[in-house]
């Protein structure tokens, strides 16, 4: 599993979100983003500003450039 799919597992674990509902967000079909979740195929850009968007952190922590810690536990979903 890459790096930013782990995170977006964990995000979506801690923000209770299915994988249903991140693809409504994303736009994209639950096929694909459980696809994207199993690095099978990769986060686009698009992706990436939808999902800081919607978890309320920055691109910055999605692709590991900082602390994952405060990725978990702080921020939240959009409503």
């Amino acid at each position: 599993m890459s790096e930013i799919s782990s995170r977006v597992n964990d995000l979506m674990k801690a923000n209770d979100v299915t994988g249903r509902r991140l693809a409504k967000v994303l736009g994209l079909s639950p096929s694909t983003v459980s696809l994207k979740l199993h690095s099978k195929i990769s986060w686009t850009t698009s992706d990436l500003l939808a999902l800081s968007c919607f978890f309320d952190v920055s691109v910055d922590e999605l692709v590991g450039l900082s602390n994952h810690e405060s990725t978990v536990s702080g921020g939240g979903v959009m409503a």
